[in-house]
């Protein structure tokens, strides 16, 4: 999968460490990935934050007191696999999650 395929920004860490500044592996409100990510795609979510479908990325079934991380991300709709992105670039190896949900249409959360 080709990085410029897809972007993602984390909206909110649920447990963010204060000392660090945002945008940091310990603050992560503001990060984006992948390194080499589409900038048309960057600048979108950058833009505003109704741009995006809606992730959330959980250390167990994703009950509210298991979420890690909510944000959002854009792809090309070819690249399927990029909707684990999220969670294959940042959530397992920054927080150990282990599952990514999508918010769908009716504003309940799916899993992949």
């Amino acid at each position: 999968m080709s990085d410029s395929s897809y972007a993602w920004i984390i909206d909110q860490d649920t447990l963010p460490d204060p000392s660090f500044p945002e945008g940091t592996n310990c603050n992560a409100r503001g990060v984006i990935g992948p390194r080499g990510a589409n900038p048309e795609y960057v600048r979108l979510l950058q833009e505003s934050e109704s741009n995006g479908t809606a992730f959330r990325l959980c250390w167990d079934d994703c009950p509210p007191d298991h979420v890690a991380y909510y944000g959002r991300i854009l792809w090309d709709p070819a690249e399927f696999e990029a909707r684990l992105a999220p969670l294959d670039d940042f959530g397992m190896p920054n927080a150990g999650c282990v599952s990514i949900e999508y918010r769908n249409d009716r504003g309940q959360w799916r899993p992949i």
